[in-house]
């Protein structure tokens, strides 16, 4: 705004001396009699015309600095409201989460509780409350232990499939080392053409059915599922299905690779099988 003044200064220098000669042919033409005013009226009605204009940019000018400060309070107060949004709009994400999650929570167990009375009356729920963070050993913890009656060796399952098997108990918790582990191994059989083999874990997302015969009848799309031998695992809960199968470079075995049943990855409530 100084900078503008500066730069126009001579020419508002004419423009105050022009409108102050026009008030003070106004204010002297006002003080003369009326026959007078008449006469000069057209002279009152011209400097008017002139003056009009004038007043009008020279008003503009006056208040513009009133002008810029409430156009600089609009739009601090415009930012605050944007980030008062943004506060919102975050909450707003983070309540929609956590619904999410409490609704995929109470599907599970709802899903939970409609196959419970199917399951063996040794059967308990726990809940998976830390995973392993280590890239190749897969295991997860429990929420049950020593207290609740849980024993090393005792199978968890979800709705969809067999978890894994607990390997280590303490008093209000267990460690339990799930199927994608390369440390797992369980017995299955194809519910198609009851091949059997042995279902391994890879540290990745699929698993490998290994010891199965080249000459063997196994189609990709074959369900997998615990034979129950060995006593390790109970028999007939789904394992993985097949989406890979290869001859070995030795013509003797297949190469197969299985989808596990369980998504590893959205744990949350599991059934806990002891082995008696």
């Amino acid at each position: 705004m100084l900078k503008f003044l500066y730069k126009h200064r001579s020419h508002i220098v004419i423009i105050i001396v022009f409108l102050i000669g026009s008030l003070f042919l106004i204010y002297k033409h006002s003080n003369t009699g009326s026959k007078q005013n008449f006469k000069n009226l057209w002279i009152q009605k011209s400097i008017y015309r002139v003056w009009e204009p004038l007043q009008y940019c020279l008003t503009c000018i006056l208040n513009l600095p009133s002008q810029g400060i409430y156009f600089i309070r609009n739009l601090e107060s415009l930012e605050q409201q944007r980030q008062a949004l943004i506060r919102q709009n975050q909450l707003l994400q983070f309540h929609m989460e956590k619904y999410d999650d409490l609704k995929n929570q109470v599907m599970q167990l709802e899903s939970i509780l409609k196959v419970k009375p199917a399951l063996p009356k040794n059967v308990q729920i726990a809940q998976v409350i830390s995973y392993d963070p280590s890239v190749w050993n897969k295991s997860c913890t429990i929420n049950r232990g020593f207290d609740d009656g849980v024993q090393v060796g005792a199978t968890v399952l979800t709705t969809n499939g067999i978890v894994g098997q607990v390997i280590m108990v303490l008093k209000h918790c267990a460690k339990v080392l799930m199927l994608l582990d390369p440390r797992a191994a369980i017995s299955g059989y194809d519910t198609r053409s009851e091949v059997i083999g042995i279902a391994v874990g890879t540290g990745s997302t699929q698993m490998q059915f290994k010891f199965v015969n080249a000459n063997e009848s196994v189609q990709i799309g074959d369900k997998i599922v615990s034979s129950g031998l060995g006593g390790i695992f109970p028999r007939g809960y789904p394992i993985g299905t097949i989406v890979q199968k290869s001859r070995n470079s030795n013509n003797l075995t297949q190469n197969i690779l299985l989808d596990p049943e369980v998504n590893f990855d959205e744990l949350n409530y599991v059934f806990v099988l002891n082995v008696n």
